[in-house]
């Protein structure tokens, strides 16, 4: 059997390219051969779009010649160590761009698994009904299987129409399962939808930490870490800063990460994003762990990190919520910063042997989801 695995655009977002990864490295080990399709929004770029695409192709073979040299640059440069871990260890459709081609392509898969990410989530997810299987017939009956989707918040964000349209292609999907318990509520409740979704882990959380060591071991890294204290933030301010300089007081640490810099246009075209190896490693090599992010939280999670989560409200607090509660560690976020209780979180050990097992438990429950939907 293979799979066509639909998540949104593997563009600069770590988590993204690493829940993808995972999803196929899980199938792999059942037994099934997949692919990730490689969706390239917008299908009708703007002129602003194709300028930054010329711009960046140009100035990208002018300022890292030895990158563009070996491997064709057909991104922006920012994207280039990602993509060497997606050539490396993914398998990727060729480029969609049209409804058309995504009609063509899908005729050589069997099944089709929309997830993980927030893949339903109409801020994110340009062209909604794809990642409800608009391309496919109402009476093909190849599996539709919905893992691990994500709508990103407890909000109500579907028109009236979105409400309609995919609330009627969902009731074609074999299985349906949600990353988070207000999805639940939100499509089952509020949006009325004829289903009933599972809630089940993100996909990163199913493979072992050994995995993931692995990739870390097999990379060369320039240069050695210098700090103890790493952070992680999607969306840098002064409150955030502030939290990370106070933790580094409580636990006289330094502080590292791997890319803290918000990037403008120019960053985005000449400097390459570092490596996906070296952001694993920067969860990997530290003492404790301070983020916004909710991947940040998942590896934090798989090392057996202690850290802090100042909960990123602009991409949705849903997310945390459910994964923390999964593993008995919801005293772990922030909602605003606080001195009394990051003090008190600093100060509270994690009992790993308990997280562990939780993670074993779910995971196994995870599994068996899709192995129940895909026989």
């Amino acid at each position: 059997m293979k799979i066509g695995i639909l998540t949104l655009p593997l563009h600069t977002n770590y988590g993204g390219v690493l829940q993808a990864f995972a999803l196929q490295m899980v199938l792999r080990n059942m037994g099934y051969q997949s692919e990730v399709i490689n969706f390239v929004y917008p299908f009708w770029p703007t002129l602003k779009q194709k300028i930054f695409k010329v711009i960046s192709f140009l100035l990208g073979r002018k300022v890292i010649w030895g990158y563009a040299k070996k491997y064709p640059l057909k991104m922006a440069p920012a994207e280039i160590n990602i993509k060497l871990f997606i050539n490396k260890y993914m398998s990727l459709s060729e480029g969609v761009r049209s409804y058309a081609k995504m009609k063509k392509i899908a005729k050589k898969y069997d099944a089709f698994i929309v997830g993980s990410d927030q893949v339903w989530r109409p801020k994110y997810a340009q062209y909604l009904d794809l990642f409800f299987l608009s391309f496919l017939n109402k009476a093909d009956s190849r599996k539709r299987i919905a893992y691990a989707a994500s709508l990103g918040t407890e909000q109500k964000e579907y028109s009236v129409k979105q409400r309609a349209e995919c609330g009627k292609l969902i009731e074609h999907f074999h299985g349906v399962s949600v990353r988070e318990k207000d999805a639940v509520e939100i499509l089952t409740k509020d949006y009325r939808w004829n289903v009933t979704p599972s809630v089940v882990l993100d996909p990163t959380l199913l493979l072992d930490m050994s995995v993931y060591k692995k990739i870390i071991d097999s990379y060369e890294f320039k240069k050695n870490r210098k700090g103890n204290i790493f952070y992680y933030f999607l969306d840098a301010n002064e409150e955030k800063n502030e939290l990370l300089k106070f933790v580094c007081s409580l636990k006289n640490g330094t502080p590292y990460t791997v890319y803290q810099k918000e990037p403008n246009f120019f960053d985005a075209v000449i400097n390459p994003l570092p490596a996906v190896e070296s952001w694993l490693q920067g969860f990997y090599s530290s003492d404790f762990i301070v983020t916004d992010s909710f991947h940040g939280c998942v590896f934090s999670i798989i090392f057996n990190k202690p850290f802090i989560v100042l909960g990123n409200k602009n991409r949705g607090i849903s997310r945390f919520k459910t994964l923390l509660e999964n593993f008995g560690l919801e005293n772990r976020i922030l909602y605003s910063f606080d001195k009394t209780v990051t003090q008190s979180i600093c100060a509270d050990p994690i009992n790993w042997n308990y997280v562990n097992q939780q993670r074993i438990l779910l995971s196994k429950n995870s599994i068996d989801f899709l192995r129940k939907n895909l026989e």
